[in-house]
């Protein structure tokens, strides 16, 4: 038997005991963060997870920014025409999000880039947390 319940959270810290999870999963999130933020989101993520935080994300680039303008004759939304540019100057490098990560105190962290400017991160949590 599944039970669910609502649950509302606006803030860190998670309102989750440690290890109530076996995965935290983040789709593009991050890049709303600002980096002392970025830090604070992992660190509560490897604090509730029991195996590991996996995070899916855009990555800076120019080339990524000039494809994010060069769509936006086709955007439909108003907030996609706004969002799209803005996301991508916001977003981090690999290295930055891999900085983010090692000061969360990930014991082993797995980056791996993937088409059109995504980042596909594992930060795996340490045996002894």
């Amino acid at each position: 038997m599944v039970l669910l319940r609502k649950l509302r959270a606006t803030r860190l810290p998670l309102p989750f005991h440690n290890s109530t999870f076996d995965l935290v999963s983040s789709s593009l999130f991050v890049h709303h963060l600002s980096p002392d933020q970025a830090v604070e989101f992992a660190r509560e993520a490897l604090r509730v997870c029991r195996i590991a935080v996996l995070v899916n994300d855009l990555v800076r680039h120019p080339l990524h920014l000039a494809i994010a303008y060069t769509g936006l004759p086709l955007y439909r939304s108003r907030i996609t025409r706004n969002d799209a540019p803005a996301s991508v100057r916001q977003a981090y490098t690999v290295e930055e999000m891999r900085d983010f990560l090692r000061q969360a105190r990930a014991g082993q962290i797995e980056i791996h880039r993937h088409f059109l400017f995504r980042m596909g991160a594992i930060a795996w949590k340490q045996a002894n947390a």
